[in-house]
């Protein structure tokens, strides 16, 4: 793969440039980055570039929603009773609220999520931050000696989605003017530029891969009503 840093554009001619100095040249473009991306656009923090600039377009983007999660990884030597081996989920009120559970022989790989504000202030955590608060709540949560569960870690790894160059954050949610932004991000720029991604999606399954497949699935389908559209005008 590679990055792209800025797109040159006008009606119907799109040139991509990227972080290798390729050029990639197209009559129309999809921008399918995540919210977190396109509200850094024209910005001093910015990872992609538009000429002629198109901020007056993305300046309330801001009024959408885009929150952060943080997702755990831990594999454990099976600390639970040999009567449990189907896959679960697991809801709780303690530091990482939700877990899920799937068995391997005599190992248990626990995936847990933290998402909203929570998960924000964490940004920039170091792993053993993260570790330790793996270890606080699951040993809580089941009534395990701190000390004994973690001799029984193997391997873990968090990962927090804001501290991601590639999307500042995780999923996108509904703020007061999101409707109305949305609406106008829908709209192509001159049949040229297109927008697409949950963070545009209108309709059920908001801030889900799901909702990324039926929004993607109906730009690209605008976009070729479009070109045929122009062609049988041509």
């Amino acid at each position: 793969g590679v990055k792209v840093e800025k797109i040159e554009w006008k009606q119907n001619q799109v040139f991509i440039k990227t972080d290798r100095g390729k050029t990639f040249e197209a009559k129309k473009v999809i921008i399918t980055v995540p919210i977190g991306i396109i509200q850094q656009i024209n910005t001093n923090t910015q990872t992609i570039e538009f000429n002629p600039s198109i901020a007056g377009l993305l300046k309330n983007t801001k009024y959408i929603g885009f929150g952060s999660v943080v997702k755990y990884f831990a594999l454990f030597d099976n600390f639970f009773s040999s009567e449990l081996t189907k896959p679960a989920m697991i809801l709780s009120d303690k530091k990482i609220p939700t877990w899920w559970l799937r068995f391997y022989k005599d190992q248990v790989l626990m995936t847990g999520w933290l998402g909203g504000p929570q998960a924000s202030r964490r940004s920039g955590n170091d792993q053993s931050e993260y570790r330790e608060e793996i270890i606080e709540s699951i040993s809580s949560m089941f009534n395990v000696d701190k000390t004994a569960l973690g001799k029984k870690l193997r391997a873990m790894r968090a990962v927090n989605w804001v501290d991601n160059p590639f999307s500042y954050g995780a999923y996108s949610y509904e703020m007061v003017g999101s409707k109305e932004i949305k609406r106008m991000l829908r709209q192509p720029l001159v049949g040229t530029v297109y927008f697409a991604g949950e963070g545009v999606h209108e309709g059920g399954t908001p801030g889900t891969v799901e909702s990324a497949l039926i929004n993607g699935r109906d730009v690209a389908q605008s976009m070729l009503a479009s070109w045929q559209h122009n062609n049988v005008k041509s």
